[in-house]
């Protein structure tokens, strides 16, 4: 027994609480009816919670802050002025082409013609160009000449040459 009498002393030396301690005291009680109620209490507390915002929501918050929407607008305006500078829309050369003659045209198609190629002429053509000279022309005795009477007076080499 003396050894257990020096066991206490040394405790009350070291944790003087501890040593007051009732050896049949428990450390903690739990309340009456803790865990039988204790379902129910964290059923309200996630039921009192507000429901959580869609992602969506929350960037649109985030995104209509004043800091961010003065940078979206900044950025936003600064493609805008880059696209009237690097791209300005000019009629005067609308109009200017407008002006141009068929005949002109005409001429100067004929003497670049070589520098040209046949995709980009017919591509996005507005207005129909008169070749005719004035001389009228049957679309159905056109194709006719072609069908019958071009090819068969073109010989071998002309026939190669147009394929």
């Amino acid at each position: 027994m003396k050894n257990n009498k020096d066991i206490q002393d040394e405790l009350k030396g070291i944790a003087p609480l501890l040593s007051n301690m009732d050896k049949n005291e428990e450390g903690y009680q739990v309340p009456h009816l803790y865990f039988e109620t204790l379902q129910n209490k964290v059923m309200n507390k996630i039921a009192e919670q507000p429901a959580q915002e869609s992602v969506l929501n929350r960037f649109l918050k985030s995104i209509l802050q004043a800091k961010y929407a003065l940078a979206i607008a900044g950025v936003l305006a600064l493609l805008m002025v880059g696209t009237f500078v690097i791209n300005p829309e000019n009629t005067n050369n609308t109009a200017s082409l407008a002006s141009i003659s068929t005949e002109e045209l005409a001429a100067y198609l004929d003497d670049n013609i070589d520098d040209m190629e046949l995709d980009v002429l017919l591509e996005n053509t507005e207005t129909t160009l008169d070749f005719s000279d004035g001389m009228n022309f049957d679309l159905d005795e056109m194709e006719d000449y072609i069908d019958n009477e071009f090819f068969d007076e073109l010989d071998d080499t002309s026939l190669e040459d147009f394929l």
